[in-house]
């Protein structure tokens, strides 16, 4: 939170913004955080998992294998099928404090600019364009958040999370990316009917469904490791096929 500046007239005055051109801020982010809203897309395009950020359970695109690459991201573009929404609204965040939810702005994003780019407020203290599509965009998923943290929690809560085994991460050999999840199908089936129904109630059981099913693009991460090699591996020409290479793929405060 120390880098994160709260979005207000005040705490913004003056200041100016740029939108990243290019999806190079996300090369480094190896895992990037999704809501239920995004299932059908994500699921279909690349592995997906559970994981606890400070302690608030969390749905999450894996995008890489190890703790600083973002396999999806290069030269600037995203080579995925689906590009989660996180990545829209960055470098602003919706950050919740109890019941209450901020919008946030990454000062160490480098998207602070003197001049041009958009600005915060206007003189009169009134939200710009820019940034108004932003608090409507980030107002939008404010309860598919909600309800996809409260799915989670209702899964662990049942004990039917268990961690990624071997068979899904040995392949890489150098996997680095630890604490992701899917549901445990076989702890769900000594579920009695209360319990079961109750997690379908809340959409949790669809949910765990669906990162299941999303553990079959782990074979993406394996051919883009090849089209796109870390730094230390890089040989690959990019102008590489990418249309080719998928194909085939069963792919403030409010």
């Amino acid at each position: 939170m120390f880098n994160r500046l709260v979005v207000s007239a005040k705490e913004c005055e003056g200041l100016r913004w740029q939108k990243p051109g290019n999806m190079a801020f996300a090369a480094s982010k190896p895992l990037l955080p999704l809501h239920i809203g995004e299932l059908v897309g994500a699921a279909t395009s690349m592995p997906i998992a559970f994981t606890q950020n400070e302690g608030v359970w969390q749905l999450v695109a894996v995008c890489g294998h190890t703790a600083k690459c973002n396999l999806f991201v290069r030269d600037g573009a995203w080579l995925g099928a689906y590009t989660p929404q996180t990545l829209e609204n960055w470098p602003f965040e919706l950050v919740r404090v109890g019941e209450r939810g901020f919008i946030t702005f990454d000062k160490a994003s480098g998207a602070l600019v003197e001049k041009g780019g958009d600005s915060f407020f206007d003189l009169e203290g009134n939200m710009s364009e820019a940034l108004a599509a932003v608090r409507q965009r980030l107002e939008a998923s404010a309860p598919k958040l909600q309800a996809t943290t409260k799915a989670i929690t209702a899964l662990h809560a049942a004990r039917v999370m268990a961690p990624w085994s071997e068979n899904l991460t040995a392949r890489f050999g150098d996997f680095e990316l630890s604490d992701l999840f899917y549901m445990d199908e076989q702890a769900l089936a000594k579920l009695d009917d209360n319990e079961f129904l109750a997690l379908r109630r809340n959409g949790a059981l669809a949910l765990g469904y669906a990162v299941n099913v999303s553990l079959g693009q782990i074979h993406v991460l394996q051919r883009l490791i090849k089209l796109n090699p870390a730094p230390s591996r890089a040989g690959i020409n990019p102008a590489d096929d990418l249309e080719a290479f998928f194909e085939g793929d069963d792919n403030l405060s409010f």
